[in-house]
């Protein structure tokens, strides 16, 4: 078991994982920021980074059709993310995608991108962890980005709105991407 007081595996533990590759990590006693799917520790502590190319833009195309985005916000903190959502987007999120935990396992609220498995997915320098039919993604800066451009936590995104967002030499890669299944 994990020693951040968490009891999770130390294989999926942010922490534990930071700590075996030798980078700095904040403060043990408060606990791991892993769900124990293993994907904070897959990505670490990475700032969500991208190359401008054919197959990421089909795969934000392929997220705009397919993606549901979850957070996973402090009991707490509840209101206050609600607040700031709605402040970023103009109107409130569905709070059907908005988790309440109990326990601080983490830093503040943590966001997911649940979407069908699809071998050609481009998420830039985030890998998300395949789970036979459908894959998972978590990403901070990512799904911030995905919400600048016009995502929405839920499943149904304005994919004509993400459009408009897309570099106009890409707009024909965004485009495939809707149409994958």
């Amino acid at each position: 078991m994990c020693r951040h007081s968490t009891g999770f595996n130390p294989d999926y533990c942010s922490w534990c994982i930071a700590e075996r590759k030798g980078k700095q990590t904040v403060s043990t006693e408060t606990g791991c920021g892993s769900n124990g799917l293993g994907i904070n520790g897959v990505n670490g502590f990475k700032h969500f980074k991208y190359e401008d190319n054919s197959n990421f833009w089909a795969t934000i195309g392929f997220l705009a059709k397919h993606a549901k985005i979850v957070a996973e916000v402090l009991i707490t903190n509840k209101e206050k993310f609600i607040e700031e959502y709605a402040k970023k987007k103009g109107h409130a999120p569905s709070e059907s995608y908005v988790i309440e935990i109990k326990c601080q396992r983490t830093w503040g609220h943590k966001y997911y991108i649940h979407f069908p498995s699809w071998e050609n997915v481009d998420l830039g320098n985030i890998t998300p962890i395949n789970q036979g039919s459908h894959s998972i993604a978590s990403s901070m800066d990512l799904v911030l980005w995905l919400l600048d451009l016009g995502f929405e936590l839920g499943i149904t995104h304005d994919v004509e709105e993400i459009r408009s967002n897309v570099p106009e030499k890409f707009v024909e890669d965004f485009d495939l991407g809707t149409i994958l299944n």
